[in-house]
């Protein structure tokens, strides 16, 4: 994975898609460290993966 230097500068899009798939692979049982996949993500970035994560983890938890 590369390493995101200024998290400013990349789209919401591709957060997006971390936050789906991630989201996707904790509602199939694989565990996930949110705190060491946001450790580098200023508080803005922080702020919308996590709650672009939560909907996704409970849309997929709701199925």
């Amino acid at each position: 994975m590369q390493y995101v230097q200024n998290t400013q500068n990349q789209p919401q899009k591709e957060f997006d898609f971390v936050a789906f798939s991630l989201a996707r692979m904790n509602s199939q049982g694989r565990e996930m460290n949110m705190e060491q996949v946001t450790g580098s993500m200023d508080v803005v970035c922080k702020t919308r993966f996590l709650e672009s994560y939560r909907y996704y983890l409970n849309r997929f938890i709701e199925k």
